[in-house]
């Protein structure tokens, strides 16, 4: 197996050979993600009729899920990224069942939207501690929207997309959220329009983020080396330099190549897979 040698390190670095196939996972993605959104607009409704179209598309989800995750067609370049097919094909499978069947014992199926309620009363002035005091916006529940309406279909994408309390990114100016993102809108220390981090710390984040890559990049490791031969303090920071570099490939959405794959017995295993050897 041919290695490359690190500019940066000096070292030598174990170099990808897999082919990316990616194009005949697109169709089966694509149909699962647009199954689960039907099953998302039909939500609100608590019909008979709509209950039973979500157990039915049930199946459907799930032999997409599990084409997804054992077709060895599919692949990113290596075993390692080729885990985020699984990773979300049970996503999707999850939230499948979460709309076809978790729902069927609760009283409100759906989320309701929440704007915020203009009204006089509706903004509390706080006792004025500092200058950095703001008023208390509230915000109210509002009905569902009708069936097949253009808002019930960006009601089924919020009801997809959004993950933590806060105001979707599509049309913001309608001001919306979901009711479980009350707390924390109409909490006073809330940081709603605030960024997450200054800009010292952000900054200091993202150096560690490439700090971590450079060293799963460049780490002198040998092809067919698992990470229990490593030594203990090398398998430490080996575990959190990939951590934080997933974490990384999470934010941003895109797959970034790294220098280990996993091995057959579960472990982690450096190099090429011998099943993909040529026979020369």
């Amino acid at each position: 197996m041919d290695h490359g040698i690190s500019s940066m390190f000096n070292q030598p670095m174990v170099q990808q050979d897999w082919v990316i196939s990616v194009k005949p996972a697109f169709l089966p993605i694509v149909t699962s993600i647009s199954l689960l959104f039907i099953s998302a607009v039909s939500l609100p409704s608590k019909s008979r009729s709509a209950i039973y179209f979500r157990l039915a598309l049930l199946p459907f989800h799930l032999m997409l899920a599990y084409d997804i995750c054992v077709n060895k067609n599919y692949s990113l370049g290596s075993a390692f990224r080729d885990s985020a097919f699984p990773t979300f094909a049970f996503l999707l499978f999850y939230r499948s069942l979460d709309f076809s069947i978790l729902n069927l014992w609760d009283a409100e199926p759906a989320f309701h939207w929440i704007v915020p309620d203009h009204e006089p009363s509706a903004v509390t002035e706080l006792k004025p501690k500092s200058s950095n005091d703001k008023p208390i916006i509230r915000w109210r529940k509002v009905p569902h929207p009708p069936l097949f309406s253009f808002d019930r279909m960006i009601w089924a994408l919020d009801n997809l997309t959004l993950s933590r309390p806060g105001t979707p990114f599509l049309f913001p100016w309608k001001a919306r959220a979901l009711e479980w993102s009350q707390r924390a809108l109409e909490s006073p220390d809330t940081k709603f329009g605030v960024p997450e981090w200054p800009i010292s710390p952000a900054i200091i984040q993202q150096l560690v983020h490439l700090g971590c890559h450079f060293y799963i990049r460049h780490l002198d490791i040998k092809s067919g080396q698992q990470i229990w031969d490593l030594p203990l303090f090398v398998q430490c920071a080996l575990s959190f330099a990939l951590e934080r570099h997933w974490s990384l490939i999470r934010r941003e959405r895109s797959p970034r190549p790294v220098s280990a794959n996993c091995g057959e017995r579960g472990g982690i295993m450096f190099g090429e897979d011998p099943s993909l050897d040529s026979p020369d």
